[in-house]
């Protein structure tokens, strides 16, 4: 196996609660992610979910993890949200067609584990 250090968020299954870190993923030879290290502790993906930083900022200047709900107001003044995920080759929050990432400036409100209401 090799690693790759990248920045994350985790949240651990059963637990209730995420935390935020740099680490070390790692990966077996397909490409798929084994699990992660952070604060020297070892943690295997049946333990975990892992939210990816995707290199962006919100308007409030907020990182923006996959996971996140963002809210953006249309040209008609309309609010509209959706979750951050990854679809190869990048990182998207698609609300009818549209990904709100590509569309002016936007804010996380919260995200998928904690607060799932808010795409309702």
């Amino acid at each position: 196996m090799h690693k790759k250090g990248m920045k994350f968020r985790v949240w651990g299954k059963g637990y209730g609660e995420g935390w935020m870190g740099e680490g070390d993923f790692y990966f077996n030879y397909e490409g798929h992610c084994n699990g992660c290290m952070t604060d020297g502790d070892s943690y295997s993906n049946e333990e975990l979910t892992i939210q990816y930083f995707t290199g962006l900022k919100d308007a409030n200047g907020k990182d923006v993890y996959e996971g996140d709900i963002i809210e953006r107001e249309d040209q008609w003044d309309m609010t509209e949200r959706a979750a951050v995920e990854f679809i190869a080759p990048s990182f998207v929050a698609v609300k009818d067609g549209c990904n709100l990432i590509g569309e002016g400036t936007f804010k996380v409100i919260g995200n998928i584990l904690e607060n799932p209401e808010l795409l309702k």
